[in-house]
């Protein structure tokens, strides 16, 4: 059983590794990790590109028309290019997740602190940067931006059953 203090998803995610046989590791900060420098930083034994920066996103499809959410995740290095983000999936506008709705959309986590497993938790559609596979292993705030969970990047994939698509860059 973890500590009270953190978020109940850091636990939810690890024991859905474990009953999917996926080797991995749950690593508990003394220090909040708010950004991907902050969490580099913290965590010691990683580099900026195995981090993963996992961002809710309201999209709209016409100026009148359907509004919804995905998650987008990138190398934390990177940035999102929204003209091609737009372009994958067919929007005429993306802005980020307000607090509220992040904090809605994800049962309480707060900004910083979500993790890029949306298809499994949070049954919003799952976007990947390709550029995040270069990597052998991947890590990542758990549900609370005290707690990072490291594996590799064949497990996260076959886990969590990302869409790979090419939207940082030019």
């Amino acid at each position: 059983m973890l500590s009270k203090k953190l978020h109940p998803l850091v636990e939810k995610i690890s024991n859905f590794l474990k009953l999917k046989n996926i080797e991995h590791r749950l690593e508990i900060h003394e220090e909040e990790a708010k950004t991907s420098e902050d969490a580099c930083r913290i965590r010691g034994d990683c580099s900026l590109s195995e981090g993963v920066k996992a961002l809710i996103l309201r999209c709209k499809k016409t100026k009148k028309g359907d509004k919804f959410f995905v998650q987008v995740c990138v190398s934390g290095d990177k940035r999102f290019n929204i003209k091609k983000l737009k372009e994958i999936l067919k929007v005429s506008d993306i802005r980020f997740a307000s607090e509220s709705e992040l904090i809605e959309i994800t049962d309480g986590v707060l900004p910083g602190g979500v993790p890029p497993v949306s298809s499994v938790f949070f049954n919003i559609p799952l976007y990947a940067d390709e550029k995040i596979f270069l990597n052998n292993r991947v890590v990542f705030n758990c549900g609370d931006r005290k707690a990072s969970i490291y594996m590799s990047s064949p497990d996260y994939k076959k886990v969590f059953i990302p869409q790979t698509v090419d939207i940082t860059g030019e």
